[in-house]
C-alpha cells in the first residue's frame, strides 16, 4: 500500500481546520494503517461532495434550536450512543491520552494521562477519557467562537469520511448522521481501509487522500 494522506476538512474560510489538524490526526493511527500523515494537505475539489451553499446567518436562532434537538438525538441517530461511549470507555478503541500527557480541560483541574488508569487500566480508551478530550475541545471552541463558527448555518453540518485516489476520484465515503460521528466505526475510524487495501484495484496508484 502506498502512502495515505490524512487531512481534516472544514467549511470555515479561516484557521479552524488547521487548528484541529495536529490535535486530532492521532486518533486514526492505530495498527499503523497510515504510513504518512500530512494534516496540512487538502486535495482539491473535496468541497463538491458537501453542501457549501448556506446563506450567511450568524445570528439565526433556528440553527441553535436545531442543534439542541440534534444533541438530544432528535434527527441525529447515534448521537446519544456516541456521547455515552465517551463516558463509559471503549475497549475496541486505542488509548487516547499518553500516561505522561497533561490535559487542561476547564473546569477540571489539570489531569495527567496516568490518572485514567484508575478508571479501568491502559492500552484502550478508558472511561471518561474521550469525554475529557471533548470537554477540552468544547472549551477551545467556546473561547474562539467566531473563529470556529463564522456562520451559524454550519452548526448542524455533520461529519464524514472521504477517500480519494491519486486521480482525485472519490472511492469511499461515509456521511454520518450523528453530531459527533465522522466514521462508520468510531472505535477505529480507518478500519474501512483494510477491506479496500485487500481490493487494491479500487485504490489506483500513488497517494490517497
Amino acid at each position: 500500500m502506498s502512502d495515505c494522506v490524512l487531512f481534516p476538512a472544514s467549511l470555515s474560510k479561516n484557521r479552524a481546520w488547521s487548528v484541529w489538524a495536529d490535535r486530532e490526526s492521532y486518533l486514526s493511527l492505530a495498527e499503523g494503517t497510515c504510513t504518512l500523515i500530512r494534516p496540512r494537505v487538502q486535495p482539491c475539489g473535496w468541497k463538491r461532495y458537501v453542501r457549501t451553499d448556506y446563506r450567511d446567518s450568524r445570528f439565526n436562532e433556528s440553527h441553535y434550536l436545531n442543534l439542541l434537538f440534534m444533541c438530544s438525538g432528535i434527527g441525529s441517530p447515534g448521537t446519544l450512543a456516541e456521547v455515552w461511549r465517551g463516558y463509559r470507555g471503549d475497549a475496541r478503541a486505542p488509548q487516547l491520552i499518553g500516561d505522561d500527557e497533561i490535559i487542561q480541560a476547564f473546569p477540571l483541574p489539570p489531569l495527567r494521562g496516568s490518572t485514567f488508569r484508575w478508571a479501568g487500566g491502559k492500552g484502550f480508551q478508558r472511561p471518561f477519557e474521550l469525554a475529557t478530550l471533548r470537554l477540552r475541545n468544547m472549551g477551545e471552541v467556546l473561547s474562539n467562537w467566531k473563529t470556529y463558527v463564522p456562520n451559524a448555518a454550519y452548526l448542524t453540518q455533520r461529519g464524514a469520511t472521504f477517500l480519494f485516489n491519486a486521480r482525485g476520484d472519490l472511492i469511499y465515503e461515509h456521511r454520518d448522521r450523528a453530531i459527533l460521528g465522522f466514521a462508520a466505526d468510531m472505535s477505529n475510524p480507518l478500519t474501512f481501509l483494510s477491506e479496500m487495501v485487500a481490493d487494491g484495484d479500487s485504490l489506483g496508484h500513488g497517494d490517497m487522500h
